[in-house]
């Protein structure tokens, strides 16, 4: 069990140095999984203990939405959403794609389909729900 503690506390700490979202794909579905089993914690089956302590799931939630938002990555975010491009700096360009990761943003081949009138108001839905999606893990 502490492997499990210090693999996570390991990919939180050295994210700066990440180039694939592997891990971040790891932290997500780590806290999905916990996001629901909260959800369903009146459930029997549920009634077991968690194998990692809710303080530290809720830690590393905050710390990723905390790096990402120290990233700066606002305006790559919106020229993201709006010509799927990508920062132009190379040494970005991976931290870019871990954060489209951890905040689930859809990649913008899924937004191609909509006319183009409408592309600036999708882009703008997507930001906003993928902010209050991490907003309201936050919670």
């Amino acid at each position: 069990m502490l492997d499990s503690y210090l693999a996570l506390h390991n990919a939180v700490e050295h994210l700066s140095d990440t180039v694939q979202s592997f891990d971040v794909w790891s932290i997500r579905l780590l806290l999905s999984f916990y996001a629901r089993r909260g959800a369903a914690a009146t459930a029997p089956a549920e009634a077991a203990s968690p194998v990692l302590q809710a303080d530290f799931v809720a830690s590393i939630r905050a710390r990723m939405g905390s790096f990402f938002e120290a990233c700066g990555f606002d305006g790559d975010l919106r020229e993201y959403l709006q010509s799927g491009a990508f920062p132009a700096d190379p040494a970005r360009q991976g931290l870019f794609s871990c954060m489209l990761v951890f905040m689930a943003i859809p990649p913008p081949a899924a937004a191609g389909a909509a006319p183009p009138a409408d592309k600036a108001a999708l882009s703008a839905l997507l930001l906003r729900q993928a902010l209050m999606a991490t907003a309201d893990e936050y919670a």
